[in-house]
């Protein structure tokens, strides 16, 4: 399903270059939580949250339209440091992004939107189960506010403000015990707020 989504998506990110529709960029990005958390509900549990440090790259291939404004598709990896958890959770998928952006000056501000598909490994839902080592898959939404700076024709400096939350499938564990084992479904969560900073080659 996610191949035949992305690869005509690809396609047309190369082919409108080529035309002379749009120029083609390519680009990467790192980010660093100002704030973020994560959040656990179960069906028979109240809900814990907890505060969380992470950090992202991403690596993308897009268009600049004649418009200036921008769409692209991207691998993004982001590092979860969730606290008193051995473990660092990752996230890795596949993201698209659309920028609008404002000006042909060297300093052109913009604000984008986009949304991502998503593996999270190493889930704190899935420690001490039958499922742990498997990976929950997900779901992002992200929107995105800041200033793309021209450093030498042909390249952009980036810097970004960026909200992302995401939604993971929900997991059901059955505990031992009793007569009737105990089934319980958990939901988790969880959004950041980030500072970003990237180098994008227009071609």
């Amino acid at each position: 399903m996610l191949k035949k989504l992305i690869s005509p998506f690809i396609i047309a990110l190369i082919i409108l270059p080529v035309t002379g529709h749009a120029d083609l960029l390519v680009g990467i990005n790192v980010g660093k939580s100002l704030s973020a958390e994560m959040e656990l509900d179960g069906s028979r549990s109240s809900m814990l949250t907890a505060d969380t440090d992470n950090t992202s790259f991403s690596a993308y291939i897009g268009s600049k339209s004649h418009k200036n404004n921008r769409i692209s598709i991207g691998f993004e990896s982001i590092s979860i440091d969730l606290k008193d958890y051995s473990d660092k959770p990752t996230a890795t998928g596949v993201r698209f992004d659309v920028d609008f952006v404002y000006t042909e000056q060297k300093v052109k501000p913009y604000w984008g939107i986009g949304f991502g598909v998503y593996s999270l490994k190493d889930s704190p839902v899935l420690v001490g189960t039958t499922g742990e080592g498997d990976s929950q898959k997900g779901f992002s939404f992200q929107a995105k506010a800041g200033t793309k700076i021209e450093l030498v024709k042909k390249i952009e400096f980036d810097l970004s403000l960026q909200y992302q939350t995401f939604v993971w499938q929900d997991v059901e564990i059955t505990t031992p015990g009793g007569i009737i084992p105990r089934k319980e479904t958990y939901s988790l969560s969880n959004d950041q707020l980030t500072i970003g900073a990237g180098i994008a080659f227009i071609f």
